[in-house]
């Protein structure tokens, strides 16, 4: 699975599962000016962003600002998105026990989201194709 497309299939889990949870859990906003990006939005730059290994939300901004613009283009504001993604912690981590959840996968210790063949042997877990999750 391609970078672009593991971007796409987190971005939709998080839709499918974003409203369920702000139902239960509904997000505070603070004062000052409406954020351009959506909240499932800037849930999928940091998902992502944390497990493409930026270490910081200073170089998940830029990694995606500098990459991904076209699929974020209300992206532009570093203060903005840090912000937003501050305040959006909680709804994360709820989303991410939900995905879990729904992909029956609660009780296992790893999984293996996509990855490339490796002959008869299966999936090889080492390719640069292979994404796994670690819970």
């Amino acid at each position: 699975m391609s970078r672009d497309n593991f971007i796409i299939w987190v971005y939709c889990l998080v839709c499918t599962y974003y409203e369920a949870v702000i139902k239960d859990h509904p997000v505070r906003r603070g004062g000052g000016f409406t954020p351009k990006l959506t909240d499932p939005e800037v849930i999928t730059i940091e998902l992502c962003g944390e497990y493409f290994q930026q270490p910081t939300d200073k170089a998940i901004f830029h990694y995606f600002r500098s990459h991904y613009q076209h699929f974020f283009p209300n992206l532009t504001d570093r203060t903005v998105f840090v912000r937003q993604a501050a305040n959006l912690w909680q709804i994360s981590e709820l989303l991410q026990q939900r995905i879990v959840e729904g992909g029956g996968q609660r009780t296992a210790n790893w999984q293996v989201i996509d990855g490339d063949r490796d002959g008869d042997r299966g999936m090889n877990p080492h390719s640069e194709q292979a994404f796994v999750v670690f819970v």
